[in-house]
């Protein structure tokens, strides 16, 4: 994933959204990003919504266009 494609992705969402990662690899960069969507994360009970980025054709996400 290039820094346009990237910045394209991201402009869907609000600017104070959090942003994680899934990654099957635990080394290296965010260059081979399958996916861009919104999801959410517990954090002592709270659900937090956030942006993911991962690198897995994950089932219940879909790719953002």
């Amino acid at each position: 994933m290039k820094v346009k494609e990237l910045r394209e992705a991201l402009s869907k969402f609000p600017d104070d959204m959090e942003v994680m990662t899934k990654k099957t690899e635990i080394f290296g960069n965010i260059a081979h990003i399958f996916s861009v969507r919104q999801d959410s994360y517990g954090f002592f009970g709270a659900d937090i919504p956030c942006v993911l980025l991962t690198d897995e054709d994950d089932e219940e996400g879909e790719e953002e266009e």
